[in-house]
Protein backbone atom coordinates (compact mmCIF):
# COMPACT_ATOMS: atom_id res chain seq x y z
CA UNK A 1 0.00 0.00 0.00
CA UNK A 2 2.57 2.20 1.16
CA UNK A 3 4.41 1.82 -2.18
CA UNK A 4 1.22 2.49 -4.70
CA UNK A 5 0.36 5.79 -2.41
CA UNK A 6 3.71 7.01 -3.92
CA UNK A 7 3.11 6.08 -7.06
CA UNK A 8 1.46 9.60 -9.62
CA UNK A 9 -1.50 8.78 -10.46
CA UNK A 10 -2.39 8.98 -14.26
CA UNK A 11 -2.84 12.76 -15.49
CA UNK A 12 -5.69 13.52 -19.05
CA UNK A 13 -3.85 15.92 -21.72
CA UNK A 14 -5.75 18.57 -20.23
CA UNK A 15 -4.69 18.06 -16.77
CA UNK A 16 -0.73 17.80 -18.29
CA UNK A 17 -1.53 21.32 -19.70
CA UNK A 18 -2.13 22.62 -16.46
CA UNK A 19 0.93 21.12 -14.93
CA UNK A 20 3.17 22.91 -17.44
CA UNK A 21 1.56 26.24 -17.41
CA UNK A 22 1.68 25.96 -13.30
CA UNK A 23 5.06 25.58 -13.75
CA UNK A 24 5.43 29.06 -15.27
CA UNK A 25 5.01 27.73 -19.20
CA UNK A 26 3.48 30.22 -21.98
CA UNK A 27 1.03 27.90 -23.98
CA UNK A 28 -0.25 30.29 -26.56
CA UNK A 29 -2.60 27.92 -28.31
CA UNK A 30 -4.56 25.39 -25.79
CA UNK A 31 -6.03 23.28 -29.11
CA UNK A 32 -2.41 23.04 -30.48
CA UNK A 33 -0.39 21.98 -27.02
CA UNK A 34 -3.21 19.19 -26.61
CA UNK A 35 -2.56 17.99 -30.02
CA UNK A 36 1.38 17.56 -29.52
CA UNK A 37 0.89 15.90 -25.87
CA UNK A 38 -1.46 13.15 -27.18
CA UNK A 39 1.18 12.53 -29.94
CA UNK A 40 4.76 13.16 -28.42
CA UNK A 41 3.73 12.04 -24.64
CA UNK A 42 4.41 14.79 -22.11
CA UNK A 43 7.71 13.38 -20.30
CA UNK A 44 9.22 13.24 -23.94
CA UNK A 45 7.94 16.51 -24.86
CA UNK A 46 8.71 18.20 -21.50
CA UNK A 47 12.06 16.97 -21.34
CA UNK A 48 13.35 19.42 -24.17
CA UNK A 49 12.17 22.26 -21.68
CA UNK A 50 14.83 21.37 -18.96
CA UNK A 51 17.46 23.85 -20.04
CA UNK A 52 14.93 26.66 -20.09
CA UNK A 53 13.92 25.85 -16.47
CA UNK A 54 15.12 27.28 -12.93
CA UNK A 55 14.88 24.58 -10.25
CA UNK A 56 10.89 23.38 -11.05
CA UNK A 57 9.78 26.41 -12.50
CA UNK A 58 10.15 27.54 -16.41
CA UNK A 59 11.83 31.08 -16.82
CA UNK A 60 9.60 33.89 -17.14
CA UNK A 61 8.87 34.45 -21.07
CA UNK A 62 9.54 30.28 -22.38
CA UNK A 63 6.97 29.28 -24.06
CA UNK A 64 4.85 25.86 -25.55
CA UNK A 65 6.21 26.68 -28.97
CA UNK A 66 9.58 26.91 -27.89
CA UNK A 67 9.90 23.41 -26.28
CA UNK A 68 7.95 22.19 -29.43
CA UNK A 69 10.58 23.95 -31.67
CA UNK A 70 13.37 22.34 -29.97
CA UNK A 71 11.34 18.66 -30.29
CA UNK A 72 11.00 19.48 -33.96
CA UNK A 73 14.48 20.11 -34.12
CA UNK A 74 15.95 17.27 -32.11
CA UNK A 75 13.81 15.20 -34.83
CA UNK A 76 15.04 16.55 -37.84
CA UNK A 77 18.68 16.18 -36.66
CA UNK A 78 18.12 12.32 -35.26
CA UNK A 79 17.19 11.56 -39.54
CA UNK A 80 20.48 13.46 -40.57
CA UNK A 81 22.51 11.81 -38.37
CA UNK A 82 21.48 8.49 -38.71
CA UNK A 83 21.96 8.98 -42.62
CA UNK A 84 25.62 9.91 -41.93
CA UNK A 85 25.89 6.51 -38.90
CA UNK A 86 24.62 4.50 -42.01
CA UNK A 87 27.34 5.59 -44.57
CA UNK A 88 29.84 4.71 -41.98
CA UNK A 89 28.58 1.17 -41.56
CA UNK A 90 27.46 0.11 -44.63
CA UNK A 91 31.48 1.21 -45.60
CA UNK A 92 33.19 -0.46 -42.25
CA UNK A 93 30.82 -3.75 -43.07
CA UNK A 94 32.55 -3.73 -46.80
CA UNK A 95 36.59 -3.31 -45.38
CA UNK A 96 35.54 -6.10 -42.67
CA UNK A 97 34.11 -8.53 -45.73
CA UNK A 98 36.46 -7.32 -47.89
CA UNK A 99 39.70 -7.99 -46.03
CA UNK A 100 38.86 -11.45 -44.50
CA UNK A 101 37.55 -12.97 -48.11
CA UNK A 102 41.45 -11.51 -49.27
CA UNK A 103 43.63 -11.72 -46.61
CA UNK A 104 41.91 -15.06 -45.29
CA UNK A 105 39.44 -16.62 -48.19
CA UNK A 106 36.25 -17.04 -48.64
CA UNK A 107 35.62 -18.77 -45.38
CA UNK A 108 38.42 -17.20 -43.24
CA UNK A 109 36.10 -16.11 -40.18
CA UNK A 110 35.72 -20.03 -39.59
CA UNK A 111 39.19 -20.75 -39.14
CA UNK A 112 40.39 -19.84 -35.42
CA UNK A 113 43.93 -19.66 -36.48
CA UNK A 114 43.18 -16.65 -38.04
CA UNK A 115 42.29 -14.54 -34.89
CA UNK A 116 44.92 -13.68 -32.60
CA UNK A 117 42.96 -15.96 -29.26
CA UNK A 118 40.78 -18.63 -29.88
CA UNK A 119 38.79 -17.46 -27.52
CA UNK A 120 38.41 -14.51 -29.42
CA UNK A 121 37.43 -16.95 -32.13
CA UNK A 122 34.69 -18.77 -30.37
CA UNK A 123 32.62 -15.27 -28.96
CA UNK A 124 32.79 -14.00 -32.74
CA UNK A 125 31.10 -17.16 -34.11
CA UNK A 126 28.74 -17.13 -30.92
CA UNK A 127 27.80 -13.59 -31.81
CA UNK A 128 27.97 -13.94 -35.06
CA UNK A 129 25.66 -17.01 -35.49
CA UNK A 130 22.90 -15.05 -32.94
CA UNK A 131 23.49 -11.86 -35.05
CA UNK A 132 22.52 -14.02 -38.45
CA UNK A 133 19.19 -15.39 -36.97
CA UNK A 134 17.79 -11.88 -35.95
CA UNK A 135 19.26 -10.13 -38.71
CA UNK A 136 21.01 -7.47 -36.85
CA UNK A 137 23.81 -5.08 -37.21
CA UNK A 138 27.06 -6.03 -36.08
CA UNK A 139 30.83 -4.14 -35.81
CA UNK A 140 33.94 -6.37 -35.54
CA UNK A 141 37.69 -5.10 -34.95
CA UNK A 142 39.74 -4.54 -38.16
CA UNK A 143 43.08 -3.43 -38.93
CA UNK A 144 43.79 0.57 -39.47
CA UNK A 145 44.32 -0.21 -43.22
CA UNK A 146 40.84 1.86 -44.19
CA UNK A 147 41.26 4.67 -41.81
CA UNK A 148 45.08 5.25 -40.71
CA UNK A 149 44.47 5.57 -37.18
CA UNK A 150 45.13 3.20 -34.45
CA UNK A 151 43.05 0.33 -33.64
CA UNK A 152 41.99 1.62 -30.41
CA UNK A 153 40.89 4.83 -31.46
CA UNK A 154 38.62 2.83 -34.38
CA UNK A 155 36.94 0.27 -31.31
CA UNK A 156 36.06 3.63 -29.26
CA UNK A 157 34.72 5.79 -32.28
CA UNK A 158 32.39 2.62 -33.99
CA UNK A 159 31.28 1.80 -30.09
CA UNK A 160 30.68 5.60 -30.14
CA UNK A 161 28.88 6.00 -33.58
CA UNK A 162 27.03 2.48 -32.68
CA UNK A 163 25.76 4.14 -29.42
CA UNK A 164 24.41 7.38 -31.33
CA UNK A 165 22.90 5.37 -33.99
CA UNK A 166 20.81 3.32 -31.12
CA UNK A 167 19.87 6.60 -29.76
CA UNK A 168 18.29 7.68 -32.81
CA UNK A 169 16.78 4.61 -34.12
CA UNK A 170 15.15 4.64 -30.85
CA UNK A 171 13.77 8.14 -31.05
CA UNK A 172 15.94 9.37 -27.81
CA UNK A 173 16.63 12.60 -27.38
CA UNK A 174 20.06 14.34 -28.38
CA UNK A 175 19.65 17.84 -27.79
CA UNK A 176 21.44 18.76 -24.22
CA UNK A 177 21.82 15.09 -23.46
CA UNK A 178 24.97 14.07 -21.55
CA UNK A 179 26.17 10.94 -23.27
CA UNK A 180 27.54 7.48 -21.51
CA UNK A 181 29.38 6.92 -24.80
CA UNK A 182 32.99 9.38 -24.67
CA UNK A 183 34.64 8.98 -28.26
CA UNK A 184 38.55 8.37 -27.83
CA UNK A 185 39.97 12.16 -28.99
CA UNK A 186 43.58 13.32 -29.38
CA UNK A 187 45.19 15.89 -27.53
CA UNK A 188 44.76 18.53 -30.01
CA UNK A 189 41.19 17.84 -29.99
CA UNK A 190 40.80 17.37 -26.27
CA UNK A 191 42.64 21.10 -26.01
CA UNK A 192 40.00 22.90 -28.12
CA UNK A 193 37.72 21.99 -24.61
CA UNK A 194 35.28 19.68 -26.65
CA UNK A 195 33.20 17.40 -24.14
CA UNK A 196 33.61 13.96 -25.13
CA UNK A 197 29.84 13.34 -23.89
CA UNK A 198 27.89 15.53 -25.59
CA UNK A 199 27.09 15.02 -29.09
CA UNK A 200 29.31 17.42 -30.91
CA UNK A 201 32.12 14.88 -30.08
CA UNK A 202 30.34 12.17 -31.94
CA UNK A 203 29.72 14.39 -34.83
CA UNK A 204 33.33 15.38 -35.16
CA UNK A 205 34.31 11.56 -35.06
CA UNK A 206 31.41 11.01 -37.30
CA UNK A 207 33.34 13.29 -40.02
CA UNK A 208 36.36 11.90 -39.35
CA UNK A 209 35.01 8.34 -40.83
CA UNK A 210 32.97 9.84 -43.78
CA UNK A 211 35.19 8.99 -46.93
CA UNK A 212 32.99 10.89 -49.09
CA UNK A 213 33.80 14.82 -48.78
CA UNK A 214 30.33 15.98 -51.37
CA UNK A 215 28.26 14.16 -49.32
CA UNK A 216 29.24 15.44 -46.04
CA UNK A 217 29.89 19.14 -46.98
CA UNK A 218 26.27 19.49 -49.30
CA UNK A 219 24.48 17.20 -47.64
CA UNK A 220 24.58 16.78 -44.12
CA UNK A 221 26.51 20.39 -43.42
CA UNK A 222 23.98 22.55 -45.13
CA UNK A 223 20.55 20.19 -43.42
CA UNK A 224 22.69 20.73 -39.99
CA UNK A 225 23.18 24.98 -41.01
CA UNK A 226 19.70 25.33 -41.88
CA UNK A 227 18.27 23.37 -38.60
CA UNK A 228 20.79 25.71 -36.54
CA UNK A 229 18.81 28.58 -37.73
CA UNK A 230 16.01 27.81 -35.29
CA UNK A 231 15.95 30.60 -33.10
CA UNK A 232 15.32 28.54 -29.93
CA UNK A 233 18.62 26.43 -30.68
CA UNK A 234 21.03 26.74 -27.63
CA UNK A 235 24.85 26.65 -29.02
CA UNK A 236 25.89 25.72 -25.47
CA UNK A 237 23.90 23.24 -25.32
CA UNK A 238 24.86 21.29 -28.04
CA UNK A 239 28.97 22.22 -27.87
CA UNK A 240 29.09 23.94 -31.20
CA UNK A 241 29.56 27.45 -30.45
CA UNK A 242 33.24 26.86 -28.80
CA UNK A 243 34.54 25.71 -32.50
CA UNK A 244 34.64 29.37 -33.19
CA UNK A 245 37.12 30.29 -30.89
CA UNK A 246 39.28 27.26 -30.61
CA UNK A 247 38.84 24.43 -33.31
CA UNK A 248 41.86 25.37 -35.51
CA UNK A 249 40.25 21.73 -37.26
CA UNK A 250 36.84 23.26 -38.83
CA UNK A 251 35.64 26.40 -40.41
CA UNK A 252 32.74 28.08 -39.63
CA UNK A 253 29.72 27.06 -42.20
CA UNK A 254 26.95 29.47 -40.19
CA UNK A 255 27.08 32.57 -38.46
CA UNK A 256 25.67 31.34 -35.29
CA UNK A 257 29.56 29.58 -35.14
CA UNK A 258 29.49 26.16 -36.74
CA UNK A 259 32.13 24.38 -37.94
CA UNK A 260 31.95 20.67 -39.91
CA UNK A 261 32.83 21.50 -43.43
CA UNK A 262 36.57 21.27 -44.79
Amino acid sequence: MGQQSSIKLPATFEEQLHILKRRGLVVEDDDFAIRALQRINYYRLSAYGLSLKNEDQYRPGTTFSQIYSLYEFDHRFRYIIMEMTEQVEIAFRTHISYHIAHAYGPVGHYESVNFEKAAFHAAFLAELDKEIKRSQEIFVHIAKSYYQLPAVYLESWLKCLSYIRNICAHYGRLYNRPLTSKPRLYSKEKSTGIRQDRVFAHIYVLKQMISDRDKWNNSFVVRLQSLLAIEEVNLEEFAYAQLRRQAPFCIEVCEKGTGFAD
